[in-house]
């Protein structure tokens, strides 16, 4: 069994680095080598890949490293300084894509509530593929780098609201 989930595992990180390589010499981000990796080896396409509940947890150990490196980019007192426009730009943004995502949504018939949290989802970015974008053209020590990490903070931050809303949500529809 552990030589199976090993093969695998090896099989993943040697297709991985292999379109990574591929991607780069045609000049394409490894973000797309990775979902095409997954895309190709997964259980939807060759099937060489299943997607077990290991996927996931080696996937979310990735996002949690990836997160710590975040962490070790983040200057406190950097971000303090920029608080004002940071709050307005990602407060502006977090609520008009939410207002424009679940207008959309209610204008195509899904109920007000439900609508909501598709606005919700439509306004958070991924702070990890953008982060992975950002460090890999060497843009987040950049003054637009290290905006764009401020807003997506504070998007991950919005979110939270978002999670506890949701339930009650739910419930009254």
């Amino acid at each position: 069994m552990h030589s199976d989930a090993l093969a695998s595992a090896t099989l993943l990180l040697v297709a991985a680095v292999l379109a990574v390589a591929l991607f780069r010499r045609i000049n394409l981000p490894p973000i797309l080598a990775y979902l095409f990796v997954g895309l190709t080896i997964g259980p939807h396409a060759l099937g060489w890949f299943d997607a077990a509940e290991e996927t996931y947890l080696l996937g979310e150990i990735g996002i949690a490293f990836l997160l710590f490196a975040i962490g070790l980019e983040f200057s406190l007192p950097q971000f303090w300084s920029m608080r004002q426009t940071l709050l307005g730009l990602g407060g502006a943004q977090v609520l008009i894509g939410t207002i424009s995502g679940a207008l959309i949504a209610w204008l195509t018939g899904i109920p007000w509530g439900a609508a909501l949290v598709v606005g919700g989802a439509l306004a958070m970015s991924s702070t990890a593929i953008v982060v992975k974008q950002l460090t890999d053209q060497v843009e987040l020590q950049l003054p637009h780098g290290r905006l764009a990490l401020g807003i997506l903070l504070f998007q991950d931050l919005a979110a939270v609201p978002f999670l506890v809303v949701i339930p009650i949500l739910a419930s009254s529809t």
